[in-house]
Formats: C-alpha cells, sequence, structure tokens
C-alpha cells in the first residue's frame, strides 16, 4: 500500500513540476526566447534576489533549473 501511495505522491511531484516550467516558458514567449521545457530538466527553486551597488537596491527574479543531459 505505501508504494503505491509513494509512486501516486511521485507522479504528484513531477505534475507540479511540469506545470511551473510550462509557467515559467509561457512567461518569457519571445520568438527566439530559451527553451525551458526539455526533457530531464527539472525546476529547483525560484525567488528574489537583492543586489547592493552603493546605496541602490535593484532586485532580480531569479529561477534555478537542473540542466539536462544529452
Amino acid at each position: 500500500m505505501s508504494d503505491v501511495a509513494s509512486h501516486i505522491n511521485e507522479h504528484i511531484k513531477q505534475q507540479d513540476n511540469f506545470m511551473r516550467m510550462l509557467a515559467i516558458q509561457k512567461s518569457l514567449s519571445c520568438p527566439v526566447g530559451p527553451q525551458v521545457l526539455v526533457p530531464g530538466r527539472v525546476f529547483i527553486k525560484e525567488g528574489q534576489l537583492k543586489k547592493v551597488f552603493s546605496v541602490q537596491f535593484f532586485s532580480v527574479k531569479f529561477m534555478l533549473l537542473l540542466p539536462f543531459q544529452k
């Protein structure tokens, strides 16, 4: 029974990962934008990165993805 639950949880996690990657790909929808959705690539984390230049703060959104293997 726990094997079935583990399999279902893994499938749900993969589906969530795919949906997040699809949303990222759509947000980068320029004609020559990077191809995010490729087999083997996994979404890890997303967040804000803040950098300080002198007295000014800059906020940049970043996404951490595992690279795909060819």
